[in-house]
């Protein structure tokens, strides 16, 4: 279902044969595996943590364009009302940017993280 409508057009990859359960069933089994699970931790610092922004950032190659920040398009739009449609490209990829929420490693929130995925 998406907006309440009934979705019947999707192609799903050929190794499932048509079985959307097999194909759910799938990447459950993936999502809910050991190397996911090993995993977690770094990809939650490197998404939200301390490795989203500065030397950690540079150090894990994990540096966004300061174009597409939250801080800075706020920054753009109230210093040039010209670049209008620039700013709004900016706004619109800073969406897919999180904003960080950890400014430092720390394990205990990525092991609660794991432990809820392991539910």
């Amino acid at each position: 279902m998406q907006n309440g409508e009934r979705v019947s057009d999707v192609k799903l990859p050929p190794w499932c044969h048509d079985n959307a359960r097999l194909f759910v069933l799938i990447h459950r089994q993936a999502l809910e595996s050991d190397i996911v699970r090993q995993s977690l931790p770094a990809w939650i610092d490197l998404v939200f943590g301390y490795k989203q922004r500065g030397k950690e950032a540079v150090d894990a190659v994990n540096v966004f364009h300061p174009s597409v920040t939250h801080h800075s398009v706020l920054i753009t739009l109230l210093e040039s009302c010209l670049c209008i449609s620039t700013t709004i490209k900016s706004i619109v990829i800073s969406i897919l940017v999180p904003e960080q929420t950890v400014d430092r490693a720390d394990a205990e929130i990525a092991q609660v993280l794991v432990n809820h995925c392991k539910r």
